[in-house]
C-alpha cells in the first residue's frame, strides 16, 4: 500500500485542529480540568481566551500535526529504502 504523502500531511494536521478545539471547549465548560496553562509552553505567543490566543493556538497545532505527518510519510519509506 503506498501512502500519498500530501493527504497524510493534511489529515493528520486537521486531526489536530479538531483535537485544539475540543480541548478548548473542554477547558470552557469544565474549568476545574483545565489544561491552557500547559498549552502556554506549548503554543509560543499563546494566550488564553483572546481572539488571538485561540487562533495562534489552532494554528500551532495545526502546524504541528502537518510536521507529524510529514515526518511519518517520509522517514517510513526513506528507511525502507536504506535497510535494503
Amino acid at each position: 500500500m503506498s501512502r500519498q504523502p500530501k493527504v497524510l500531511i493534511l489529515s493528520i494536521g486537521a486531526i489536530a485542529g479538531i483535537v485544539y478545539l475540543a480541548c478548548v471547549a473542554w477547558d470552557l465548560l469544565f474549568p476545574g480540568f483545565a489544561m491552557h496553562g500547559v498549552w502556554a509552553g506549548l503554543f509560543p505567543g499563546f494566550v488564553w481566551l483572546t481572539w488571538w490566543g485561540f487562533l495562534l493556538g489552532l494554528v500551532e497545532s495545526v502546524l504541528y500535526g502537518s510536521l507529524l505527518g510529514w515526518l511519518i510519510a517520509v522517514i517510513p519509506p526513506y528507511l525502507a529504502r536504506v535497510v535494503r
